[in-house]
Protein backbone atom coordinates (compact mmCIF):
# COMPACT_ATOMS: atom_id res chain seq x y z
CA UNK A 1 0.00 0.00 0.00
CA UNK A 2 3.02 2.21 0.52
CA UNK A 3 5.77 2.94 -1.96
CA UNK A 4 8.53 4.08 0.42
CA UNK A 5 11.07 4.77 -2.31
CA UNK A 6 8.41 7.69 -3.37
CA UNK A 7 7.45 8.21 0.01
CA UNK A 8 4.31 7.93 -1.49
CA UNK A 9 0.79 6.02 -1.45
CA UNK A 10 1.26 3.70 -4.57
CA UNK A 11 -2.18 2.91 -4.41
CA UNK A 12 -4.47 5.68 -2.52
CA UNK A 13 -5.18 3.85 1.27
CA UNK A 14 -8.94 3.26 1.61
CA UNK A 15 -10.53 5.37 4.59
CA UNK A 16 -10.85 2.75 6.09
CA UNK A 17 -7.32 1.43 6.07
CA UNK A 18 -6.62 5.17 7.02
CA UNK A 19 -8.84 4.66 10.37
CA UNK A 20 -7.44 1.39 10.69
CA UNK A 21 -4.26 3.04 11.32
CA UNK A 22 -5.52 6.19 13.07
CA UNK A 23 -7.05 3.71 15.58
CA UNK A 24 -3.86 1.35 15.81
CA UNK A 25 -1.83 4.53 16.53
CA UNK A 26 -4.37 5.41 19.35
CA UNK A 27 -3.57 1.58 20.77
CA UNK A 28 -0.02 1.16 20.34
CA UNK A 29 2.16 -0.07 23.53
CA UNK A 30 4.05 3.31 24.98
CA UNK A 31 6.94 0.64 24.68
CA UNK A 32 6.15 0.18 20.78
CA UNK A 33 5.80 4.18 20.04
CA UNK A 34 9.82 5.37 20.12
CA UNK A 35 10.49 2.66 17.38
CA UNK A 36 7.48 3.65 15.63
CA UNK A 37 8.39 7.40 16.37
CA UNK A 38 11.85 6.95 14.75
CA UNK A 39 10.78 5.61 11.42
CA UNK A 40 8.59 8.33 10.77
CA UNK A 41 11.10 11.05 11.68
CA UNK A 42 13.10 9.11 9.19
CA UNK A 43 10.68 9.78 6.90
CA UNK A 44 9.83 13.28 7.26
CA UNK A 45 13.47 14.51 8.57
CA UNK A 46 13.98 15.23 5.10
CA UNK A 47 11.36 17.56 4.63
CA UNK A 48 11.29 21.41 3.51
CA UNK A 49 12.24 23.94 6.26
CA UNK A 50 8.77 25.84 5.09
CA UNK A 51 6.71 22.16 5.25
CA UNK A 52 4.23 22.53 8.55
CA UNK A 53 5.95 18.98 10.10
CA UNK A 54 8.68 21.38 11.19
CA UNK A 55 6.46 23.51 13.04
CA UNK A 56 4.13 20.88 14.70
CA UNK A 57 7.18 18.94 16.11
CA UNK A 58 8.43 22.41 17.65
CA UNK A 59 4.91 23.27 18.95
CA UNK A 60 4.80 19.83 21.03
CA UNK A 61 9.06 19.72 21.75
CA UNK A 62 9.14 23.47 23.12
CA UNK A 63 5.40 24.71 23.81
CA UNK A 64 4.99 28.52 24.07
CA UNK A 65 2.05 30.53 25.66
CA UNK A 66 4.29 33.52 24.60
CA UNK A 67 4.44 32.52 21.19
CA UNK A 68 1.15 30.51 19.81
CA UNK A 69 2.04 31.16 16.04
CA UNK A 70 4.96 28.63 16.59
CA UNK A 71 7.28 29.70 13.92
CA UNK A 72 9.59 27.61 11.87
CA UNK A 73 12.80 26.23 12.41
CA UNK A 74 15.34 28.66 10.42
CA UNK A 75 18.10 26.45 9.53
CA UNK A 76 18.95 22.81 8.90
CA UNK A 77 20.86 22.92 12.53
CA UNK A 78 17.84 23.56 14.31
CA UNK A 79 15.89 21.34 12.37
CA UNK A 80 18.49 18.47 13.11
CA UNK A 81 18.25 19.62 16.82
CA UNK A 82 14.69 18.88 17.06
CA UNK A 83 14.66 15.59 14.91
CA UNK A 84 17.45 14.53 18.00
CA UNK A 85 15.49 15.45 20.88
CA UNK A 86 12.02 13.59 19.51
CA UNK A 87 14.10 10.94 18.95
CA UNK A 88 15.35 10.70 22.45
CA UNK A 89 11.83 11.18 23.72
CA UNK A 90 10.29 8.54 26.75
CA UNK A 91 8.06 5.97 25.18
CA UNK A 92 5.27 7.79 26.94
CA UNK A 93 5.96 10.97 25.05
CA UNK A 94 6.86 9.50 21.98
CA UNK A 95 3.56 8.04 22.05
CA UNK A 96 1.83 11.50 22.90
CA UNK A 97 4.03 13.11 20.52
CA UNK A 98 2.61 10.63 17.47
CA UNK A 99 -1.21 11.64 18.80
CA UNK A 100 -0.12 15.39 18.69
CA UNK A 101 1.15 14.90 14.71
CA UNK A 102 -1.76 12.45 14.19
CA UNK A 103 -4.32 15.28 15.36
CA UNK A 104 -2.71 17.83 12.44
CA UNK A 105 -2.82 15.00 9.22
CA UNK A 106 -6.13 15.00 7.43
CA UNK A 107 -6.93 11.34 5.25
CA UNK A 108 -6.21 13.05 1.91
CA UNK A 109 -3.41 14.74 -0.30
CA UNK A 110 0.02 14.97 0.89
CA UNK A 111 -1.10 14.30 4.84
CA UNK A 112 -1.48 10.65 3.49
CA UNK A 113 2.59 10.30 3.72
CA UNK A 114 2.11 10.30 7.48
CA UNK A 115 -0.54 7.81 7.31
CA UNK A 116 1.64 5.62 5.12
CA UNK A 117 4.64 6.05 7.09
CA UNK A 118 3.10 5.32 10.77
CA UNK A 119 0.95 2.25 8.99
CA UNK A 120 4.46 1.21 7.44
CA UNK A 121 6.28 1.62 10.87
CA UNK A 122 3.94 0.03 13.06
CA UNK A 123 3.93 -2.94 10.89
CA UNK A 124 7.96 -2.64 11.10
CA UNK A 125 7.63 -2.31 15.09
CA UNK A 126 5.29 -5.77 15.05
CA UNK A 127 7.63 -7.49 13.32
CA UNK A 128 10.50 -5.95 15.47
CA UNK A 129 8.93 -6.87 18.58
CA UNK A 130 8.24 -10.37 17.62
CA UNK A 131 12.18 -10.47 17.34
CA UNK A 132 12.92 -10.97 14.02
CA UNK A 133 13.52 -7.63 12.83
CA UNK A 134 15.63 -4.75 14.14
CA UNK A 135 14.82 -1.21 13.30
CA UNK A 136 17.02 1.43 12.59
CA UNK A 137 17.73 4.54 15.38
CA UNK A 138 17.50 7.75 14.61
Amino acid sequence: MYDAASSAPSVPPSVFDLWITEWRLGILDPRQAASVLKVVLRDFGAKGADDSFWKLLRQFLEPSEADMATSLPEDASERARLLDCACSLYPQRAKLLLEHLGRFYAFDGDDLQFWGAVSEAIELSAVSSSGTCRLDSC
